[in-house]
């Protein structure tokens, strides 16, 4: 069963449709890396299903029962946007007043589990507008933990945060998920990151759902490449696309360099595809008189493969193959 079923939700802000038609399904005891640019419906499509925002149209079921069910609401634990906190208030009065409204038997054993969770033990007595916006958000992880919630919706919970912040809320929804069969959906634009913890994944596009898949079928549809480093990457680019179906010459940051690009910019590197030996790679880049400075087998992650599918949203399937420099005779027919 899911944790989260949606189907056909809808919602229009002065007639422009911010969630259109959207179906999605969240397994339970999964986390649901809920991914798209900035405006694509993301945030609205967590506040319709937290009932912060009253839907126009179609159905949202969590753990069974219907979304507006106060029970299923309390089984919630929620950070959208910012804490819900107040300044002059330190931490620990503030996860005390939240702990009352849930009607918590034991307020002062429940903050500091959640607070240990988040590793903001040292911070109780603090008031909370003194505190920097990493523990800000993690402060509001710990109030979305209270009480042991079923299904956790998180929206940009590693905004702000350091490498030790990350890795304590990385290692905190993996064991929630794992060790308690805790739901987790979330949203970030730290795909890298995202990519360590995620079971299941949804893409959105304005507001559309145009992709849903899991982590094993990502996996599949990540395609494998030679990485190789060149004395001279444009040359090596022409003399691999002779043999190689795609060759894709890459900038400083790792990212493709388009067709139209000029011969003389800055080079990362390349990506052989359909290559499956690095060694072959290598002997033919000799054989044509150019030297290796590295090269390694490799395979793309979730950030190229998002861009890629963006990339294809907005300009058709064949971009993403334009983003090669140089293509070999399957590609191009010379």
């Amino acid at each position: 069963m899911d944790a989260i079923a949606i189907e056909g939700l809808t919602k229009t802000y002065r007639g422009i449709p911010a969630v259109d038609n959207l179906t999605m399904h969240v397994p339970r005891g999964s986390i649901y890396g809920f991914i798209g640019e900035n405006g694509s419906g993301k945030s609205t499509t967590e506040k319709l299903i937290c009932g912060l925002l009253t839907k126009q149209g179609g159905r949202v079921s969590i753990l069974g029962r219907p979304g507006d069910d106060p029970l299923v609401r309390s089984r919630l634990g929620v950070l959208i946007e910012n804490p819900g906190c107040f300044p002059d208030s330190t931490v620990y009065r503030n996860l005390f007043m939240q702990a009352l409204n849930l009607g918590l038997p034991n307020p002062d054993k429940e903050i500091r589990r959640v607070l240990s969770l988040v590793g903001m033990e040292s911070a109780a007595g603090q008031k909370f507008g003194k505190c920097s916006l990493g523990m800000k958000q993690r402060i509001g992880v710990a109030q979305a933990l209270m009480g042991h919630p079923d299904v956790l919706v998180l929206d940009e919970p590693i905004n702000g945060l350091d490498a030790d912040g990350i890795r304590t809320i990385r290692e905190t929804l993996l064991h929630l998920a794992h060790d308690e069969g805790v739901t987790v959906l979330i949203t970030s634009h730290v795909l890298g990151e995202l990519s360590k913890i995620a079971t299941h994944y949804g893409i959105i596009r304005r507001g559309h759902m145009i992709k849903e898949m899991t982590a094993a079928e990502l996996e599949t549809e990540c395609q494998s490449f030679v990485y190789v480093a060149t004395e001279d990457d444009w040359r090596a680019a022409q003399v691999l696309a002779r043999r190689w179906r795609r060759v894709e010459v890459l900038d400083g940051d790792g990212q493709p360099i388009h067709v139209k690009s000029s011969t003389g910019s800055p080079t990362g590197g390349l990506r052989v595809y359909d290559a499956l030996d690095s060694e072959d790679v290598s002997r033919y880049l000799f054989e044509h008189g150019l030297f290796v400075r590295e090269i390694r087998m490799n395979r793309i992650g979730l950030e190229e493969y998002y861009l890629q599918l963006m990339d294809e949203q907005r300009h058709g399937p064949g971009a993403r193959m334009n983003r090669a420099a140089y293509y070999g005779p399957n590609e191009d027919g010379r």
